[in-house]
């Protein structure tokens, strides 16, 4: 029974890891599809960059916790969201998600990083931005962690389960329990990060940074990312211990009983040997026995007088000493009928 309860919470927690990971690719797709339609804005491709600042600030409205960012190829920021448009931007090195869209061509999803602007860790969502066939510009919709701490708030765990969101290389995006978003950037615990270069989905058990063990499920999302759904291993091993305790209270309680069983035949088994007792010492002093029910058949039964114990029960004292001493004389050597044979 313990056992079915435990894998019934575990496919529970499986199913809850799967209906984050749909969560979270919709909020993504929809980050992405909103960078998508602004890659193709005329004021862009026309080079109107205050028009196109105008532009992207306004469909922030449907994105919220959210900012553009536009660089070249060269990684030179040409407009930020965060700052108005005649202001200086700095130039970095590519990074790996904008590698991944100049290989592919397609929209991308990065992994946790620092941004040099917002001064704090971000991912982003990146869309090419095309040109006579060329790559003019990567846009990138830059995603504050908080707006996915909320997609985890969304799904209304109960409040001892764990959630989190950890990117390709085993860092936290975001976490559930995490009130001053201070966890984002940092690593998760090497036991997930094993089972998620093992295989994209399982259960797997860990003891976090702040010495909690739990046991969490797992599911890779579209985008690359993992998600996971967990409890604390005392909550997962609750029915098993309730189960040792009903079978301990069940095993002390059969020992209980027996020993008051085992009490009470000893109690009626002692009785009977008294009454046996009792009516031996009867019998013996010439007195008539009366039975007494000692609830033992066997003791009753001997108890109870017989024809020939009330025979000789009925004989006086002297009638005894007189048959005693009749049986001595023709025991003795010599008298006709005993002792020598003769007739």
């Amino acid at each position: 029974m313990a056992t079915s309860e435990r894998k019934a919470t575990e496919l529970t927690l499986i199913s809850n890891a799967r209906s984050l990971a749909d969560s979270l690719n919709r909020e993504m797709d929809k980050q992405i599809a909103v960078a998508a339609t602004l890659a193709h804005s005329r004021l862009l491709l026309n080079g109107d960059l205050p028009g196109f600042w105008q532009q992207a600030k306004q469909a922030l409205t449907s994105l919220p916790d959210s900012s553009f960012v536009l660089l070249d190829p060269s990684g030179q920021q040409i407009l930020n969201t965060l700052l108005p448009p005649e202001a200086t931007l700095p130039r970095r090195p590519l990074l790996d998600v904008e590698e991944r869209v100049l290989a592919t061509g397609q929209p991308q999803v990065s992994d946790v990083f620092s941004g040099p602007v917002a001064q704090r860790p971000v991912i982003s969502a990146v869309v090419p931005v095309m040109g006579d066939g060329k790559l003019r510009y990567f846009l990138h919709v830059s995603i504050n962690p908080e707006r996915l701490r909320s997609v985890l708030r969304e799904q209304n765990y109960p409040p001892d389960w764990f959630a989190a969101i950890v990117d390709r290389k085993g860092m936290f995006i975001a976490r559930l329990i995490d009130p001053e978003g201070t966890r984002a950037g940092t690593p998760a615990g090497e036991g997930w990060r094993e089972s998620m270069l093992r295989a994209p989905e399982g259960i797997v058990e860990k003891i976090t940074s702040d010495g909690v063990h739990l046991v969490d499920a797992y599911t890779a999302t579209h985008h690359g990312w993992s998600v996971a759904v967990g409890t604390r291993k005392s909550a997962l091993d609750a029915p098993l211990w309730r189960t040792r305790w009903l079978l301990l209270s069940g095993a002390t309680g059969c020992i209980a009983v027996s020993l008051v069983l085992a009490w009470l035949v000893a109690r009626r088994f002692g009785a009977g040997v008294r009454s046996l007792q009792q009516a031996a010492i009867t019998l013996g002093e010439g007195k008539p026995v009366i039975a007494k029910a000692s609830g033992v058949r066997e003791f009753d039964n001997s108890s109870r007088p017989s024809p020939r114990r009330l025979r000789y029960a009925s004989l006086s004292k002297k009638d005894c000493a007189g048959m005693k001493s009749a049986c001595a004389w023709l025991r003795r050597p010599g008298k006709s009928g005993f002792g020598n044979g003769t007739s």
